[in-house]
């Protein structure tokens, strides 16, 4: 549905044919790939303190972000349930998946972005044409206070060059399509 409003603490989410491009109103935008999720956690897009985050919940998002963070008192964060990745101005694919592991992985295509854990423990900068992932053991027979307990101990993949073609792919599959 074209032109509908997406509002702080809104949650998204696709079927598995389905993509959405979110158009925010500094520029910002994200695109959300068939059966994924992400709730706008906090957005305010105005002033020295503009602060962004957004819980990627499954799935895949493309984030342009255009507008430039210091960081600090402005910051655009994306969050998993066992990463979170801060960026100040770039284009990135985020994907979250839980299966035999429960991985964060980020792809960048222009800028740079800081892939951390949730305690900031362990983090990397993942530069353009180059991903990285924060990987934590998983099985279904864990309970919910186990599962916590491994996301702490989960571990930083080495950062990977991506190929021109290997990005251009990504780029190309991870704009939405109206």
């Amino acid at each position: 549905v074209q032109g509908l409003e997406l509002h702080e603490r809104d949650t998204l989410l696709t079927e598995k044919t389905a993509q959405v491009e979110v158009e925010f109103s500094d520029t910002n935008s994200i695109h959300v790939l068939g059966d994924s999720g992400m709730k706008v956690d906090e957005y305010q897009a105005k002033g020295e303190d503009r602060k962004a985050v957004i819980d990627l919940i499954r799935g895949k998002i493309r984030n342009q972000v255009r507008q430039n963070y210091n960081g600090e008192t402005s910051y655009y964060k994306l969050r998993t349930r066992t990463a979170v990745a801060g960026v100040r101005g770039t284009d990135f694919v985020a994907s979250y998946d839980e299966g035999d592991n429960i991985e964060t992985k980020i792809e960048t295509l222009q800028g740079k972005v800081v892939l951390a854990n949730l305690d900031y423990s362990q983090s990397l900068e993942v530069e353009a044409n180059h991903s990285a992932s924060y990987v934590v053991a998983s099985n279904a027979a864990f309970s919910e206070a186990e599962i916590n307990e491994f996301v702490a101990r989960g571990y930083m993949t080495p950062v990977h060059k991506m190929s021109a073609s290997e990005a251009n792919k990504i780029s190309i599959a991870t704009l939405a399509r109206g």
